[in-house]
């Protein structure tokens, strides 16, 4: 059984079904990402959280904006 990640990678507070779709819909979700919709809002899920083990070049999340 699997279980789906509950908190925010940048502020590890919670995050709802909202910040897990936006977090897919922005390209975070195939990296196994999450993000709050606060984080999503201003614009942290540009960058890799710290916890990301890529390069931050190869950061899937370039161009997004408030959805």
């Amino acid at each position: 059984m699997t279980t789906e990640q509950a908190y925010c990678d940048w502020r590890f507070g919670p995050v709802d079904s909202v910040g897990r779709q936006r977090s897919v819909e922005a390209g975070a979700g195939d990296q196994d990402v999450w993000a709050c919709v606060k984080c999503i809002e201003s614009g942290r899920l540009r960058q890799p959280p710290d916890s990301w083990d890529g390069d931050p070049a190869d950061w899937p999340v370039k161009d997004i904006g408030s959805q």
